[in-house]
């Protein structure tokens, strides 16, 4: 797999979205991805950049996390015209309703 910075959007959609179902498959898959995220996802083929930490945890019924992205490299004009009034200029987000005050 590609260093995930330089990886566009959809192909960084596609192998969280990989790790992810093997997770909800494999439930030792989970467990080792909960206890160990890094050395989980290196031994998938992910190469993740020297210096940066991994932290995976799930989300309950009666719990959601909520991650907020880095903000993107663009200005807020030019988010605007590129979103449109729509969110998608992090890697996760599935969000898809207009972005209020836009």
């Amino acid at each position: 797999m590609a260093n995930w910075e330089d990886m566009d959007l959809p192909a960084r959609r596609r192998a969280y979205a990989k790790i992810i179902a093997k997770a909800w498959h494999e439930r030792n898959f989970k467990r080792d991805l909960l206890e160990n995220p890094m050395e989980t996802l290196l031994a998938e083929g992910w190469v993740i950049p020297a210096g940066v930490r991994v932290i995976a945890h799930e989300t309950t019924s009666d719990e959601w996390h909520l991650v907020i992205p880095l903000e993107p490299r663009i200005g807020p004009q030019e988010m605007r015209e590129e979103v449109a009034g729509f969110c998608g200029t992090c890697d996760f987000c599935s969000w898809t309703g207009p972005v209020q005050g836009t």
